[in-house]
């Protein structure tokens, strides 16, 4: 992660217009969950085209599903990237509060390139889902929130040793870890409810441990976040070294009257 966030590399990509960066997380954020898009768009296609077949055959018309399930599949991606694009800006808005040493641009570009390897990851995953769909729900419980968790995690170390003040590295990594997992720890804890103690579906044996496995994997990721805490906290007590001004390291010279010869 260091060597892909190295200013170098940065500053090359970067000149790519924003754009194309977007186009491309829009096409990530499909990737990562292509079974379930194009399952919901068939499912409600099939669904609409029913509905209406009355109407389409008085008028003689015939629906074209597959361009129909194409254009939900493209609008459902542009939609999750701008969601993404929306709380990668509240996310800089919550921790630039830290003295931040980072532009705006520069941070939205960088996690952006974090959840588009975070959704290839999740999307090469995904192709089993195709050949194996009984599977689905508990790889998605191992992997959908641990994978992007863990890159981000592995990106802040790259981060904070660039732009966060040292004094500052353990309560970013706090707060920002704390409402990631906990949104998704409710999510799931309610998931959990509501499947077992409310619905009464049968469920696969996969299907139940999948919904058990999901709020456990959360927890054992925060599990992980205190620890990683506790590290940047003892690494945020140590003071950071003042900045020595070069031309302090020069001796003086305290010969009197150098200028004239003496």
């Amino acid at each position: 992660m260091k060597f892909l966030f190295q200013d170098k590399i940065i500053g090359k990509i970067n000149k790519i217009p924003t754009f194309f960066w977007f186009l491309l997380l829009a096409a990530a954020e499909f990737f990562a969950d292509a079974y379930s898009s194009l399952f919901s768009a068939k499912t409600n296609v099939a669904e609409m085209a029913a509905q209406y077949e009355n109407l389409f055959s008085e008028a003689e018309l015939t629906l074209n599903q597959p361009v129909i399930i194409a254009i939900a599949c493209v609008f459902s991606a542009l939609i999750s990237a701008l969601i993404c694009e929306l709380l990668i800006r509240v996310a800089f808005a919550v921790v630039r509060r830290f003295a931040l040493n980072v532009q705006k641009n520069d941070f939205c570009f960088r996690v952006r390139l974090v959840i588009i390897i975070a959704d290839v990851i999740l999307g090469l995953i995904g192709i089993i889902y195709f050949f194996y769909p009984s599977v689905m729900g508990l790889l998605k419980a191992l992997f959908e929130v641990t994978v992007p968790a863990l890159l981000l995690g592995w990106f802040y170390e790259d981060f904070r040793e660039r732009f966060v003040p040292r004094q500052n590295q353990a309560r970013v990594f706090s707060l920002v870890a704390e409402i990631y997992l906990g949104i998704y720890f409710a999510l799931r804890a309610m998931d959990l409810i509501l499947t077992l103690g409310f619905y009464r579906t049968a469920l696969s044996t996969l299907d139940t441990v999948a919904v058990i496995a999901a709020p456990v994997v959360v927890l054992a990721l925060g599990g992980v976040a205190i620890l990683w805490y506790f590290r940047l906290k003892k690494i945020s007590s140590v003071p950071e070294e003042p900045t020595i001004d070069e031309n302090d390291e020069k001796p003086k010279d305290d010969t009197i009257f150098k200028d004239f010869g003496f």
